[in-house]
């Protein structure tokens, strides 16, 4: 019995990886522009985060809460649909927090991108998008992130029970087994993003359909305008970040 626990398990997350390559598919197939990649951006986003809910295990007992980042000191990587939503989420804000945020990401990036390595590799780097400034100390967005309503697949994903484990990660480096995190959670949302993708490859042959770095790729993405647009007809926009 305990041996058909695993294959169970296995089938569950093909299914849902199949069940989300299906829909982005779906979704594609009647729109074809950038605003089918905000759809299927969304979708991803909100199947993924139902589907955790409800399967969720009662005896875990996550100890995330707002204000709490240990988790936004490790490297993100990310889809071009995922990029291209929070980009529009950045370009809808004030403009003087699309400033401020812009300019959080080139002090971030354009070292790392010089040295021809990625940002956050460095244990204690933090995202970019976390407000980590002294300015705002005391406020209320203090600690919190910028994008947290459009956050990546692989930022919602992430929790855990112990803030203590978070901590020594964000100091030392996350290890796999480091922190102790809800399983199915996890594969839950790796199975959308990895339907996400498969959907992508279906209706979108030709276009870059891989991980990037969250923070190089939305700044390629702010700084270039025609970005999504060169994108959809396939050329390669985000792989000199890699």
């Amino acid at each position: 019995m305990n041996n058909e626990i695993p294959n169970l398990v296995d089938s569950a997350v093909a299914e849902m990886a199949k069940c989300e390559a299906e829909l982005v598919a779906q979704i594609l197939a009647e729109d074809l522009t950038p605003s089918g990649i905000q759809s299927i951006a969304e979708q991803a986003a909100e199947f993924a985060e139902t589907a955790a809910s409800q399967i969720a295990g009662s005896a875990f007992k996550a100890s995330c809460k707002a204000g709490c980042n240990w988790c936004c000191y490790q490297p993100v990587r990310v889809t071009p649909p995922e990029v291209f939503r929070i980009v529009r989420f950045i370009r809808s804000l004030p403009v003087k927090t699309q400033d401020q945020l812009t300019s959080q990401i080139r002090e971030s990036v354009r070292p790392a991108m010089a040295q021809n390595t990625d940002i956050q590799n460095k244990a204690g780097t933090p995202c970019p998008f976390l407000d980590t400034s002294s300015s705002n100390a005391g406020s209320a967005n203090t600690g919190l992130c910028g994008i947290y309503a459009v956050r990546p697949l692989a930022c919602a994903e992430f929790n855990s029970n112990n803030v203590k484990d978070c901590k020594k990660g964000s100091q030392k480096g996350f290890q796999a087994t480091m922190v102790t995190r809800e399983r199915s959670r996890v594969l839950i949302y790796k199975a959308v993003q990895q339907g996400l993708m498969r959907g992508l490859t279906q209706a979108l042959p030709d276009v870059e359909n891989s991980v990037f770095n969250l923070a190089n790729a939305v700044l390629i993405a702010l700084e270039n305008p025609d970005t999504e647009a060169a994108w959809l007809k396939g050329l390669p926009v985000f792989t000199q970040e890699t």
